[in-house]
């Protein structure tokens, strides 16, 4: 089944782009990603970025 998922996300079928909704900086995962996560119902996934 895992694949079949993959393989829809591949294809184009299923656009995960939505699903982003902020972004971050690497430093600041503790004060303010974590914070968002756990306090928010809005937050879906949130990308780290290291720079």
């Amino acid at each position: 089944m895992t694949s079949s998922a993959i393989d829809l996300v591949r294809s184009g079928k299923i656009d995960l782009a939505p699903f982003v909704t902020s972004k971050i900086l690497a430093e600041d995962i503790i004060s303010d990603g974590f914070d968002r996560l756990t306090n928010s119902q809005d937050e879906v996934k949130i990308l780290v970025s290291m720079s």
